[in-house]
């Protein structure tokens, strides 16, 4: 995780204003990546105090660094209380006293409006790093206090190496890793749920049928992949298809779904490269409806039908 952390830019503003004695007394990180929000934040609190305290800033044992609310919980008016309580309190090992919230966009309006006035005049040496998956519900209020840093996702590339690294997924499953990266759109969390779950290969075999069974049978397989949790991840995964379809059409071999290459050979024989080609287009499209909340089936009916016109 340290090295993932520390190859985001927002690590690195931190780490220079450190140097420099500018750090903002509050931050506001959006990572749209619930699952690995909060070490992240803890990575950056490091930051905040000599490198000695590191491992118990992570481990959130050490008493000058704060970590609310509870793993897995929600920041309640209750959490603020204590905050302001804390805040009052001089620094015990250090000079700084750093409060880390996650996830704040969980927070309640109530939680929130509490801590205003203090987000606005904190005493001196009290800092806040706050993090959120979306600022959207965060109280414009509070975001006025706070200087924000959106951190983008990862690469599939880093997440694949980070998993490689990093055993948490059945041994079978590592044939997937960079597949499920690609997919997941390099969000940590949603790949390792892919990776423990078992969701690639299922999700694969969905759209194998939905590209080699004709258009006979596409109202059928539409029907039966959308039934699926794997559903909301079969446009990235057609897209990635579609793209190795194309680069195996133009013989090249450097491929994203080499494990699935033997078929994909079939799905470039099957279309043309002007249908391949189209179909990036045509999936892009469908996915900012289906953003709109436009309903997945038809979206995807849709969507295939237009590429197999091309075809």
């Amino acid at each position: 995780m340290r090295q993932l952390v520390r190859s985001q830019n927002a690590y690195r503003l931190l780490e220079t204003a450190n140097a420099a004695g500018k750090l903002s007394h509050a931050y506001l990180l959006t990572l749209d990546d619930e699952k690995i929000l909060r070490p992240f934040l803890k990575e950056c609190a490091t930051l905040f105090f000599n490198e000695d305290k590191a491992e118990r800033i992570i481990r959130e044992t050490f008493s000058d660094c704060l970590i609310f609310p509870k793993e897995n919980g929600k920041f309640m008016v209750e959490d603020a209380e204590r905050i302001i309580e804390e805040s009052a309190l001089k620094p015990i090992e250090s000079t700084r006293k750093l409060f880390v919230i996650t996830d704040f966009s969980k927070a309640t309006a109530a939680a929130q409006n509490k801590l205003l006035k203090l987000l606005e005049e904190p005493p001196q040496g009290v800092y806040f790093l706050i993090g959120a998956t979306s600022p959207f519900s965060v109280l414009p209020t509070v975001l006025s206090r706070l200087k924000q840093m959106e951190i983008p996702p990862f690469s599939a590339g880093q997440v694949a190496e980070y998993f490689k690294r990093n055993r948490t997924y059945p041994e079978k499953q590592k044939p997937f890793v960079s597949a499920c990266a690609e997919i997941c759109g390099g969000k940590v969390g949603l790949t390792e749920k892919f990776l423990k779950e078992g969701l690639y290969e299922p999700l694969i075999e969905d759209c194998q049928r939905l590209l080699l069974e004709g258009e006979q049978k596409l109202s059928k397989n539409v029907k039966k992949a959308c039934e699926l949790e794997t559903k909301k991840y079969l446009f990235p995964a057609l897209s990635l298809i579609f793209k190795d379809a194309l680069l195996i059409k133009s013989s090249l071999f450097e491929t994203t779904l080499t494990n699935e290459r033997f078929w994909i050979k079939k799905v470039a024989e099957k279309f043309s490269k002007r249908a391949l080609i189209f179909a990036q287009k045509q999936i892009s499209i469908s996915e900012k409806e289906l953003f709109f909340n436009a309903p997945m089936e038809q979206c995807l009916q849709v969507c295939l039908a237009n590429i197999y016109s091309h075809a």
